[in-house]
């Protein structure tokens, strides 16, 4: 199982728009589509069973509540207010522990993890990795790739 993170497809954006409606959108049209396999915590706390019922419902959106910032065509930003304002509330109140900051972490352990490479890492979080022509054949990596340093996170 995996999320896959990707755009809408044009004639969609367009009749989006014409409603007035958000249409998904990627930060940068390389590296941010990606596949991202679903961590075993995740899957054992039923999260392919509520994505399962989201799609059931002709769900758009896998988080369908989340409030859009129309201004910024964003509808992550309500999430991580959402989540610094937990996290302030059960105690976390250093200024370096912020929303981004999950990112990070995840940048960090799969650095510290020696089966992990640096590319997969970067397929993962959605990171820059060509450093040569050669890097942009074949580009990606299996899921099997993927899941493995996905669920060798802790």
């Amino acid at each position: 199982d995996f999320i896959a993170i990707e755009r809408d497809r044009v004639a969609e954006r367009r009749k989006i728009a014409e409603t007035g409606g958000i249409k998904k959108r990627l930060k940068t049209k390389m590296t941010t589509k990606r596949n991202i396999p679903v961590h075993w915590i995740l899957a054992e706390a039923g999260f392919v069973e509520f994505t399962a019922i989201m799609q059931e419902r002709g769900a758009d959106w896998l988080f369908e509540n989340l409030i859009e910032y129309k201004k910024y065509d964003q509808r992550g930003k309500y999430m991580s207010n959402k989540v610094m304002r937990f996290l302030r509330r059960i105690g976390i109140k250093d200024r370096e522990n912020v929303y981004h900051s999950f990112r990070h972490t995840l940048k960090r352990e799969l650095r510290d993890d020696e089966l992990t490479k640096e590319e997969i890492s970067d397929l993962l979080t959605g990171h820059t990795f060509s450093e040569s022509v050669g890097r942009e054949y074949a580009r990606g990596a299996g899921l099997k790739t993927l899941a493995a340093a996905v669920n060798r996170v802790n």
